[in-house]
């Protein structure tokens, strides 16, 4: 009974979520606003979004597109030139995070990008998502030379079974364990990405991953769900509980969660303020595809490389801003549920805003949250949350598929 119970506050908790990004999205622009920026007082978070890769993975939902060649550069120039724009509007940005694709494919324009931000932002935390066999000697050298404070390493899982399946390839596993307890040393903070759901992925599995983890004490871990494909079914929903719950047993009470799906070794003190999505001001999406949200409104850039370098050689940046392609400003009510996701995703216990029909779900999703805006997280809670999240970045997904089509 319980499971029915939780299953069908999944589903409510996706329609709702889905409903928000049903917009269709016009070719010459945004459904709403058109291209104005976001609120600058607003925004704190940066997102650079490097979209080129060695390969694609089967799993991955983030767009890039392997072997960028030539474009590499002209999308770098593009992408310092919005960063221009944003750093114009003196804003009081207190992180950045750089991601892609790989971002380290772009070699040293990635570098001279990055010397170029902590000039803007010293004070700034900037962190770089790689692979693992991005993880040279000369790669830790550059980074730590342009500023780089927080590095993320796309792992996912160590197991040659589940990585064969996914198309993803990480390199000699014992290498990799070296260069992960290597630079745990070498920057002040080391997030490693794992992930559950994939098909055929079993307890067992989850179980070497986090022995490893345990072994290799990263400063931190991100163990999320597998995010492309439909709204989960029983059986999947089902599945997906099991391997999360064996997530939090296995990795134990050393680590301490920090969100609905990243974890923290108990004596680190965490440097990023929270993923950029939660952590309490507007942030922006910079780069082809990248969203943003600011104030109440969400936004996303033109889809493909060749439609944002496109949009960078017909604009004038001073005037025109950013070159986002969707925009749409929440309504009061919509808002407010939006802002209630973030919150309980970063696992906020205080202050939380919620109508009846918010207490009731969250209930019935295993979040204990009272009228008084308190809320208390358990296992099933941070399941039920991490779910939430999927469902928030399929919806992205979709909108993205529209623009795909509008770019054509």
């Amino acid at each position: 009974m319980q499971h029915l119970a939780s299953y069908a506050a999944y589903r409510i908790l996706a329609s709702r979520i889905s409903s928000s990004f049903n917009s269709s999205v016009a070719p010459s622009g945004t459904p709403e606003t058109g291209g104005a920026s976001e609120p600058a007082e607003t925004v704190h978070s940066l997102y650079l979004h490097i979209p080129f890769c060695r390969s694609r993975c089967t799993f991955c939902n983030f767009y890039s597109e392997a072997d960028g060649g030539e474009r590499i550069g002209p999308y770098m120039e593009a992408l310092g030139r919005e960063l221009s724009w944003y750093a114009g509007r003196g804003l009081s940005v207190r992180q950045l995070f750089i991601g892609g694709g790989t971002p380290a494919v772009a070699g040293e324009p990635l570098f001279s990008l990055m010397q170029r931000i902590s000039a803007l932002w010293p004070d700034a935390l900037v962190s770089v998502e790689l692979a693992p066999r991005d993880l040279l000697p000369q790669t830790a050298e550059r980074l730590l030379g342009a500023g780089c404070s927080r590095v993320s390493i796309g792992v996912q899982s160590f197991g040659s079974a589940v990585l064969n399946a996914s198309g993803r390839d990480n390199g000699d596993l014992s290498l990799l364990r070296e260069r992960i307890g290597e630079w745990a040393g070498l920057f002040p903070e080391v997030n490693v990405d794992m992930m559950y759901g994939f098909a055929g992925q079993k307890r067992e599995d989850i179980g070497y991953d986090a022995a490893l983890i345990r072994e290799l004490r990263p400063h931190q871990i991100s163990w999320y769900p597998l995010i492309g494909g439909k709204a989960l079914n029983p059986e999947e929903f089902g599945r997906f509980r099991l391997l999360h719950r064996a997530v939090r047993e296995e990795l134990g009470e050393r680590y301490r969660p920090v969100s609905a799906w990243s974890f923290a070794l108990q004596e680190h003190e965490r440097l990023a303020e929270g993923e950029y999505l939660a952590s309490g001001g507007g942030f922006a999406g910079l780069g082809a595809s990248a969203f943003g949200f600011a104030g109440s409104s969400f936004s996303v850039n033109r889809f493909t490389i060749g439609g944002y370098l496109a949009a960078d050689r017909a604009r004038t940046l001073d005037s025109a801003g950013p070159p986002v392609m969707y925009r749409r400003t929440f309504s009061h009510p919509m808002l407010k549920k939006y802002r209630l996701l973030m919150d309980l995703f970063a696992l906020r216990t205080q202050g939380l805003a919620a109508s009846r029909a918010d207490l009731f779900l969250a209930r019935c999703a295993g979040i204990r949250l009272d009228a008084g805006g308190r809320a208390e997280f358990g296992e099933e809670g941070e399941f039920m949350i991490s779910l939430g999240m999927r469902e928030l970045f399929r919806g992205v997904d979709r909108l993205r598929e529209n623009m795909l089509e509008c770019e054509a």
